[in-house]
Parts: C-alpha cells; structure tokens; sequence
C-alpha cells in the first residue's frame, strides 16, 4: 500500500496518527487524527494511510487518551532509487566502477563495480 504507516502497540487499543511538515520552522498539520486500523484484528500491528505524506514529514502517534506514543521522520525507500536514475552518474574508464551522487553531485549514494567472466558482467553495489 503507498503510503503506509506501520506501528505495533498494545492488541486491542485504540490509536490515530497525524502528519506534519516543516513550513520555514513552524511544524504545520497536514493531517491530524486519523484512526489507525489493527490488521490483523488483535494483533497488536496497526496500519494507517495518509492522504498526503512526503520524505521529511513527522508523524504522531497518540493513544486513546491523546498521549503520543511514538513519532519519527517518515521516509519512502524509493527516494534513493530515483536520485540514481535522475542524478550525476561518474563511471570510471579503468575499472568500469560507476558512482551514483546524491543532488548535490558530491556526496556518492551507491557504487556499482562490474566483474568480469567469460560469459558476464557482474555488478556488485557497494
């Protein structure tokens, strides 16, 4: 499911989540009290899925009597796939290593470096 936001807690209990962002230092609602769903029923794993999250956001997690359980940063694990297919890619001549940067064309993400057999070419990440 996009967007999903997972939390284990007490089986059986009631939690919402909210969702916020940063707008120039001032943590702004995006979404606030949603109702979480426990899935499967009396499993203690509750699921929730915003309308709208982006990498960087806060969520909230509060109990039945407003007390906040957890929070965290929310981040997509795709972010960094796309950085690689849309960003500076440096291949080196010698060893056919290619480095992957992150946006600000410095700081490497990934490192690709091929080995050669007789019937491949292997690319190891590192």
């Amino acid at each position: 499911m996009a967007n999903e936001i997972k939390f284990i807690g007490n089986p059986d209990e009631t939690f919402t989540f909210s969702v916020y962002y940063d707008n120039n230092g001032t943590m702004t609602a995006r979404e606030t009290d949603t109702a979480m769903t426990e899935e499967p029923a009396s499993s203690g794993v509750y699921k929730g899925s915003p309308a709208t999250i982006l990498n960087g956001d806060i969520v909230k997690i509060e109990d039945s009597d407003g007390n906040v359980v957890a929070s965290s940063e929310y981040r997509h694990s795709v972010e960094k796939a796309a950085k690689m297919l849309i960003n500076k890619a440096v291949q080196t001549k010698s060893t056919g290593a290619v480095v992957y940067y992150d946006d600000d064309g410095v700081t490497p993400l990934l490192t690709h470096t091929p080995t050669d057999s007789d019937t491949e070419i292997t690319r190891t990440p590192s």
